[in-house]
């Protein structure tokens, strides 16, 4: 699928809140399954203009975990989130 449009908008402050929010439901959701959360690409950049989207890259301790999508799946189902 090809984009033909790509929106950039002014840096949002609520970006940064959104990403909060969204860190603490999936490390509730995902407990003990994660390292950690981080905030990246363009929105996570203050005063940068940027998609209005919030990327993120969750952490895991063992790689082997990625041939495990069932470890994750059934929590993630119930997190949805329009930012």
């Amino acid at each position: 699928m090809k984009t033909k449009n790509v929106i950039v908008v002014p840096y949002d402050p609520i970006w940064k809140l959104a990403f909060h929010q969204i860190t603490d439901e999936l490390s509730t959701l995902l407990a003990d399954l994660i390292l950690g959360i981080e905030h990246v690409g363009s929105s996570s950049v203050k005063g940068l203009a940027a998609k209005p989207i919030i990327d993120i890259d969750i952490i895991i301790s063992d790689e082997s975990m990625l041939d495990k999508p069932q470890l994750f799946i059934p929590n993630l189902k119930t997190f949805q989130k329009p930012y």
